[in-house]
């Protein structure tokens, strides 16, 4: 593994989509997996997953409640929940503490994979950063049709700053 692998965490306490999950992805991503809600927080905590493939359903701890714990902490991997639960307190709580996709139980393994596959890419494009506000104030008056050689141009830009 080098450096830049995305570090998964699957939190799921149904043993062979756990495994299966992880084999189908362990040539991509650094894997760590548990099988209960109080693993999965220690873990987040100590590992850092990039990606975290939550069941909302975890003995010990649920899912909402590990999120929110981890949302408090300042942890915020990409989340992909899994549930049988879809109603609306779920998908709301999921949708307030951050759950970037919420699949219904039981999951196939490879869609499951599609789906940690496209989280992955949001994590890997480059965060467009704003403008500078003297190169907005300045393209905008080009867009009014405002010409730079204007006299007093710099002091209509300083105006508007």
């Amino acid at each position: 593994m080098h450096m830049d692998t995305l570090k998964l965490l699957i939190a799921d306490d149904n043993e062979e989509f756990r495994q299966a999950l992880s084999d189908a992805l362990q040539d991509l991503y650094y894997i760590r997996t548990c099988r209960t809600g109080k693993e999965a927080l220690a873990l987040l905590r100590s590992f850092s997953p990039d990606v975290l493939v939550l069941n909302l359903m975890l003995p010990e701890m649920d899912g909402i409640s590990l999120l929110e714990n981890a949302v408090k902490s300042g942890i915020r991997p990409m989340v992909l929940a899994t549930t049988s639960l879809d109603n609306d307190y779920v998908v709301e709580s999921a949708s307030r503490l951050g759950v970037q996709y919420l699949m219904r139980r039981p999951c196939d393994v490879p869609s499951t994979v599609v789906r940690i596959r496209d989280l992955s890419r949001r994590l890997e494009l480059p965060l467009l950063s704003q403008p500078d506000p003297m190169s907005q104030v300045s393209n905008l008056l080009l867009s009014l049709g405002v010409p730079t050689r204007l006299n007093g141009y710099a002091l209509v830009r300083e105006a508007i700053l």
